[in-house]
């Protein structure tokens, strides 16, 4: 689809996101394309290359990804892993209209199955979580912590891990596990770098998503809440309590034909207006923003072209 610029075209694209709220993301998202221009946020930039070789070097070159704060979200870096087993990783811009700065690139993670990112020790940096493909084991490279940490293996029994931010009320953030059964498990993070015990929060039901993911507030109520999609390209919002034993009231559904997309998560805060967005790879490799509004009806604003930089890579957090 060839996308424009010119003023009635966008004037389209906003008369059918109003028209579309009611039924969610409807067409208006999913099959009108905004141009990318020069005022939106920028596209993930060119990576350079890099060799942390140890586990400290690791850890140094993360500790410079920063967490972004804003006065209701923060924007975290872009972190994707290649098929060649590269993770490279991009800022992201604090200027207003937001995006990504140019990336780095790490060899030698090709182990990894399965990756989170966020913040356990609540500091300015982010912490990555990688999942080791052969054992199952989590490790973390945590800013502050002199060596990566182990959290034990099992992991590979999760069909989905996602961190979407703080779920019961501390400073650390969160790791959500989906097991093969649909039950969901809760691990709280730790001020020490460390995830606490995990907590079955719900006994099942969650299979019905080929996909879950998001990152911090999506209806404006300052608690943290899970996307998912579901396999009939629906997409519901799990609205956040603040309990750490109960974390999720309801599920509401946002938005209907999410179709022709193979790769969804969020960063936070991509565009800098203080709401929380999410990001979505479409089936020719191109990555889409969708701009939250921070409300339930008409969540998410016409999708922006972000280019096709991440076409490559076979996980992206």
């Amino acid at each position: 689809m060839q996308s424009s610029s010119t003023g009635g075209v966008r004037r389209t694209v906003r008369r059918l996101a109003t028209v579309a709220a009611a039924a969610g993301l409807a067409a208006a998202v999913t099959g009108t394309a905004t141009a990318a221009g020069a005022s939106g946020p920028a596209a993930p930039g060119a990576a350079t290359r890099a060799i942390a070789g140890t586990p400290q070097g690791e850890i140094a070159a993360l500790s410079a990804l920063t967490r972004a704060s804003t006065s209701k979200v923060a924007s975290l870096p872009l972190n994707a892993i290649d098929s060649k087993g590269n993770l490279c990783s991009w800022n992201p811009l604090t200027s207003a209209g937001g995006g990504f700065a140019k990336g780095t690139c790490y060899s030698g993670y090709g182990w990894v199955n399965g990756a989170v990112a966020g913040s356990v020790n609540s500091d300015s940096t982010e912490d990555v979580f990688l999942r080791s493909s052969s054992t199952g084991h989590l490790y973390g490279l945590v800013s502050g912590v002199k060596n990566g940490i182990d959290e034990g293996r099992g992991w590979n029994g999760y069909t989905s891990i996602v961190m979407p931010g703080n779920l019961g009320g501390s400073a650390s953030d969160d790791i959500l596990g989906r097991d093969k059964s649909g039950a969901l498990w809760l691990h709280p993070g730790n001020s020490n770098g460390h995830l606490s015990a995990r907590i079955k929060v719900s006994p099942g039901g969650w299979n019905t998503y080929r996909a879950i993911f998001g990152k911090f507030d999506y209806n404006g109520d300052g608690r943290t809440d899970v996307l998912g999609v579901d396999y009939h390209n629906a997409i519901w919002v799990h609205l956040g309590t603040g309990d750490l034993k109960h974390p999720f009231s309801k599920r509401v559904r946002i938005a209907t034909n999410f179709n022709g997309y193979n790769y969804v998560l969020s960063t936070g805060d991509v565009n800098r207006d203080n709401r929380s967005d999410f990001l979505a790879r479409d089936n020719n490799g191109v990555l889409w923003l969708f701009r939250g509004y921070n409300r339930l009806s008409g969540p998410f604003a016409a999708r922006y072209s972000l280019g096709s930089a991440l076409k490559s890579f076979k996980l992206i957090f």
